[in-house]
């Protein structure tokens, strides 16, 4: 990220961006709709473009027209979502960070085998401590029986 990454302007009820000369330079890149946005021409933002600013895909957002609505209205129709602008800046970029690109069922299935995991391991430690718990009362009757 550039401390001066894009700059949007609106003129007569049209906004553009345009990267910032020094930003693009240093490959600061932002992108439009998964293209770069490049420091030499303003570029026309429409309703429910995105734009993600840094490589990382770092700051994710959607450009909002007042007149032709809004971002809620975009987000509940299922015009824009966080996966879609991901998507679409890998296909046009490449894999720029493979960690984004997970889905919400991928990191659900996750969650599950963690679970799982941490489940198998208190049951093993349960099972340890029965176990333990036998053998020691088993000790304990053999060393009674040695004493009679």
């Amino acid at each position: 990220m550039h401390r001066y990454q894009v700059c949007v302007t609106v003129r007569d009820g049209k906004a553009a961006i345009k990267a910032d000369g020094e930003a693009y330079a240093s490959e600061a890149y932002s992108y439009l709709n998964g293209d770069v946005i490049t420091d030499m021409d303003s570029l026309a933002l429409g309703h429910g473009d995105r734009v993600v600013l840094g490589r990382q895909n770092n700051y994710n957002f959607i450009f909002v027209d007042p007149t032709k609505g809004s971002g809620q209205e975009l987000i509940d129709r299922g015009k824009v979502t966080y996966e879609g602008c991901v998507e679409e800046l890998a296909a046009k970029q490449g894999d720029i960070e493979g960690g984004y690109r997970r889905s919400a069922a991928e990191v659900e299935a996750e969650r599950k085998r963690k679970e799982e995991y941490d489940q198998s391991i208190r049951e093993a430690k349960e099972a340890r401590e029965r176990a333990e718990a036998e053998a020691k009362a088993r000790e304990e009757e053999y060393q009674a029986k040695l004493k009679d």
